[in-house]
């Protein structure tokens, strides 16, 4: 099957992370339950969830960068369009704004949807990676699920704990082994490509995209710059500018923006939103691509010498499943066609996956973890 644009721009990326995953899937024991070499480290039932949980959060890594790169292709198909039409606009002497036409408001609303499924997918590409890489490196963190790219930032800010005089209360161990040990000198390989992101874009490119994530999230919607584009007599359409600084109010943004350049400048980006997009795209799966190496060797050398490394407990650190919610969702229920005897059939990987976990390990009508709760 013929790959498709948006799958082609991240293929190098999404091809070593998939690799990645299947050296993992590789090592999985249906026997004893998950990552069979981790067994003398853990116990079973935390082997099983950091193994699963390491599977889950790289194939979402990959999930992630395919589900970018597609939206990035669509804004610009978006973009071009909605640029060809302003031009027929002001050409035939009407103005572009207001009095928009159902289909342009469909469009612009699909243009900032797109922009924001670019920002969203990328930053939570990197979160899911953050948490493989903890695992894969055996860092001494608390409840990997919880872990995003901060996480691996701080690992790399504190390696020893924190520093005497910090105020920070000091860990029950360092995130990482001590130095001069073998396993400090893998988990040191592994954070190589964290160490300087400014290798796979432009300077700063990585806070600035999770900045404009951040704000677009969890801050007011920001004033929307539209410019038009093009030479004098020669529009080419409207150029929507995404913030110089995101996480600024639209006032402190005109206040404290840096002075230099010209003044527009100091307020939105220059560069084309759709090439910002795709090179954030781009940057963002260089990087995926570099962990997924170090992640690799990481791996075959700790399994080729198991004792340089233990995998933290306290990377997961509840093993009892929290209060149940009740929400029941709305409508009327929905009526599943499954009668007595009925069977649910999964991917080959899939069941492999299931019985690792021990949870089709059935004997006497249990499996693991309901004899053993």
């Amino acid at each position: 099957m013929a790959l498709q644009e948006w799958e082609q721009k991240v293929q190098p990326a999404t091809d070593k992370l998939v690799h990645v995953g299947r050296l993992v899937f590789d090592d999985l024991d249906e026997q004893r339950g998950g990552v069979g070499w981790w067994h003398e480290m853990l116990d079973w039932k935390r082997i099983v969830l950091l193994s699963d949980y390491l599977l889950q959060s790289i194939d979402g890594s990959v999930t992630s960068l395919a589900r970018a790169s597609y939206a990035a292709v669509e804004h610009r198909g978006i973009q071009n369009a909605m640029d060809y039409e302003i031009v027929k606009k002001i050409r035939a002497g009407l103005m572009p704004y207001p009095d928009q036409t159902p289909t342009e408001r469909k469009q612009q609303l699909r243009r900032e949807m797109t922009i924001e499924q670019v920002l969203y997918h990328l930053c939570q590409c990197l979160d899911r990676l953050a948490a493989a890489v903890l695992i894969v490196g055996a860092v001494n963190v608390r409840n990997v699920v919880k872990a995003d790219w901060s996480t691996v930032e701080n690992v790399l800010e504190t390696p020893d704990g924190p520093k005497p005089g910090s105020g920070l209360r000091a860990a029950s161990k360092a995130p990482l082994m001590p130095t001069g040990t073998p396993g400090r000198a893998l988990q040191d390989a592994l954070l190589e490509p964290v160490r300087d992101t400014n290798l796979f874009g432009p300077r700063d490119w990585l806070p600035w995209m999770r900045e404009t994530r951040n704000a677009a999230t969890h801050r007011a919607d920001s004033t929307k710059m539209l410019l038009l584009k093009g030479q004098p007599g020669s529009p080419e359409g409207l150029h929507r500018g995404l913030p110089r600084v995101p996480k600024l109010s639209d006032v402190e943004t005109f206040v404290h923006a840096p002075t230099s350049g010209r003044a527009l400048e100091k307020v939105v980006l220059a560069k084309g939103t759709p090439a910002t997009l795709e090179g954030l795209t781009e940057s963002t799966a260089s990087l995926a691509a570099a962990l997924a190496d170090s992640m690799a060797e990481c791996w075959l050398n700790w399994k080729a010498s198991p004792p340089s490394l233990t995998a933290p407990g306290q990377q997961w650190r509840v093993i009892e499943p929290p209060p149940p919610l009740h929400f029941e969702g709305y409508g009327p229920n929905v009526n599943v066609l499954l009668g007595p005897g009925a069977e649910v059939r999964v991917h080959p990987s899939t069941g492999k996956r299931l019985r690792a976990a021990l949870i089709l390990d059935a004997a006497g009508g249990q499996n693991r973890w309901e004899r053993e709760p």
